[in-house]
């Protein structure tokens, strides 16, 4: 991936946890552990479907997640793969994006020590 953004940075965790307390934040690991897995397969059956429109929706909800967690390569992809999908970006470079995805939720599961769903 980016070889300059981190996989995991902690910093917003701990801003979270500074805000919401370290009780709060394994339920929202856990929301996130749940997301990833709903939300990939929502992407990869968006682009099936050809219906970039939601995969857009998809990949900026995860974003938006991945990035509040510190899971910044995730968020990164996310946000290429949302713009591509915005901007109709031809079917092969949003394909490719999504083989990144894949690679970047791996790294992540295992940067946050998450299981594979």
């Amino acid at each position: 991936m980016t070889n300059d953004v981190p996989v995991r940075d902690p910093a917003p965790l701990l801003r979270l946890e500074a805000d919401v307390g370290s009780d709060v934040i394994p339920m929202l690991i856990n929301a996130f552990e749940k997301e990833l897995a709903t939300t990939a397969t929502s992407i990869h059956t968006s682009f099936a479907e050809n219906n970039l429109s939601l995969l857009e929706t998809k990949a900026h909800a995860l974003k938006s997640a991945a990035a509040s967690l510190g899971a910044m390569v995730l968020s990164d992809v996310c946000r290429s793969l949302e713009l591509a999908a915005r901007d109709k970006a031809d079917l092969q470079t949003i394909e490719d994006m999504i083989g990144s995805l894949d690679i970047a939720l791996r790294e992540t599961r295992e940067a946050f020590d998450l299981q594979d769903n």
